[in-house]
């Protein structure tokens, strides 16, 4: 077989420049993703906000461990899920609450 004349060869440095990129667009989506969670984590929106930062820990772990250590913010994702899950927790104690005094 013979190789195309006109066709740029692919370079390791090309490969690699387009692989970092993609690194660094997934951690700006995982660094959005938990900045937001956390953020809902601590304003509790009658409870949804705790639910949704619990989901969007779950997204960034998935991300985060499909990368293989590639991306970070695992700490934070552990965040979103203890004060999301207290969150969800004190929602449940108040509606528990609420029904057994009516």
């Amino acid at each position: 077989m013979t190789q195309n004349p006109y066709a740029s060869p692919a370079s390791a440095s090309a490969v690699e420049s387009d692989l970092e990129r993609q690194i660094q667009r997934r951690q700006a989506r995982v660094d959005h993703l938990l900045t937001r969670g956390m953020i809902f984590s601590i304003v509790w929106l009658l409870g949804f906000g705790s639910i949704y930062s619990v989901y969007l820990g779950v997204k960034a772990h998935r991300i985060i461990r499909n990368s293989k250590g590639a991306i970070q913010g695992l700490w934070r994702v552990w965040w979103c899920y203890l004060v999301g899950g207290v969150g969800i927790l004190f929602f449940v104690t108040i509606v528990v609450a609420t029904l057994i005094n009516q």
